[in-house]
């Protein structure tokens, strides 16, 4: 507990000993001309981060495939597409455990099982009214699991560095019959189909903060950076 006044609604404090990924809370109490106190009031949670980094992601006009590329500890939908705030018509996500979408449309009706948040190893359909760029601040992830299931997975890679794809898909290089990706800003799709020539092979590596459909063979774990 550390007993401040200030007639200026604003103090500076230094010299605290704050440990990083904790969270921590300041209270408030007000006193009058009287010299009576208010009750306590108490801040939202505030997490300390040391390594902080940005990554701007460039969204155009239609759809969009993307991922979450940093750990943004607040990771609820609305929370991480604040910047780009009214310029988007609709997030869209496949769950391939229960075969099911599940969307969040800005002020639409509330439906059983709506998007909420956005998850690392995800990846999402964004469907853009107008160019913009979303700036995420975060952690870096050097490392993510991803349960995959037979059948199409709609992923994302999160890791903040751009990898081969022999490198990404190491873990599961016998175990998925293709993988695509979609280019918002040409309209265009490009993938890759194990032992097929390039062309028609077009993809080559995986991009921070790109969404993926993978085509699994079987129930497995895509680990990268394991």
């Amino acid at each position: 507990m550390i007993d401040l006044a200030s007639v200026d609604g604003e103090v500076t404090v230094t010299g605290l000993s704050l440990v990083d990924g904790q969270i921590y809370y300041f209270s408030v109490r007000a006193k009058n001309n009287a010299g009576l106190w208010s009750g306590d009031g108490y801040s939202d949670g505030i997490t300390v981060d040391v390594d902080v980094e940005q990554k701007e992601l460039h969204l155009y006009a239609g759809w969009n495939l993307i991922s979450l590329c940093l750990n943004t500890g607040d990771n609820t939908l609305s929370s991480v597409l604040q910047p780009i705030s009214g310029l988007y018509r609709s997030v869209w996500f496949y769950d391939a455990a229960s075969v099911n979408w599940r969307r969040y449309v800005p002020d639409g009706p509330a439906l059983p099982g709506d998007l909420n948040s956005l998850e690392a190893g995800e990846g999402y359909w964004i469907d853009m009214v107008e160019d913009a760029t979303l700036t995420i601040t975060g952690q870096e992830i050097t490392s993510m699991s991803v349960q995959l299931y037979s059948g199409w997975n709609m992923v994302g890679y999160s890791l903040s560095n751009d990898q081969s794809l022999g490198d990404a898909l190491f873990s599961i290089a016998d175990k998925y019959n293709c993988i695509l990706t979609y280019d918002g800003m040409t309209g265009s799709w490009s993938g890759y189909i194990p032992g097929v020539p390039v062309p028609p092979n077009s993809l080559d590596h995986l991009e921070s903060c790109s969404g993926y459909w993978i085509s699994a063979k079987e129930n497995c774990l895509w680990n990268v950076g394991l």
